[in-house]
Order: C-alpha cells, then structure tokens, then sequence
C-alpha cells in the first residue's frame, strides 16, 4: 500500500485546525455530540428557498445549551440565547476538519 503524502498548505491548514478544535474542546469540554456546539444546522428552505434553522434533537430542544451543557439556560424560542456563555444561533461551533486539496477523495474529519 502507498502511503499519500500531502502538499505543505495542506498539512498546515490541517495542523491550524486540529489545534483549533482541540482548543474549543478545552475551552467547551460539555459541548453536544451531535451539533458540535451549534444547536443545530442551517438549512436551505425547501419551500421559500431562505435559510432555516433546524434545532439540535439533543440539546437545543431540550433546552440545554448546546456549548455548555446548562440545563434552563436558554432563553427566546426565535432568537435563543444561553444565559450562562451567551451562546445565541450565530455562535460558531467546533471547527469543521479542512478539505484536503492535495487528495480530494481523501478526508480529514
């Protein structure tokens, strides 16, 4: 078997981002499984063809904070908001792995 080896851009973009997600996994060790943190995903209305938000089953619609795990903390049903880390629906979650440019059949995640 050939081992691939990737080009220098990517294995650096590769090394930012694993030190990126390992620090928000420091920073947010209680954060949900499922969403990684963002309470849900960003979806493409099927009907009106705008941008929907569908909830996290796990965290977000049990009112858990996606980021910090309290419980009771979320605030508003359109615009939520943690009380305790000020989580809101435009807080980032855990940075996604990079595409890998070199390969691109091959996956970082």
């Amino acid at each position: 078997m050939t081992e691939r080896l990737h080009t220098l851009d990517c294995a650096r973009r590769l090394a930012a981002a694993t030190r990126a997600r390992h620090e928000y996994r420091l920073l947010w060790p209680e954060a949900c499984e499922q969403c990684k943190g963002a309470g849900g995903a960003w979806l493409k209305d099927l009907v009106t063809g705008r941008p929907a938000f569908e909830e996290c089953t796990r965290c977000l619609a049990y009112s858990l904070c996606p980021r910090c795990a309290s419980e009771e903390s979320i605030t508003g049903r359109t615009a939520p908001q943690c009380t305790e880390c000020r989580w809101n629906l435009k807080t980032p979650g855990e940075p996604a792995a990079p595409a890998c440019t070199c390969h691109p059949e091959a996956s970082h995640g």
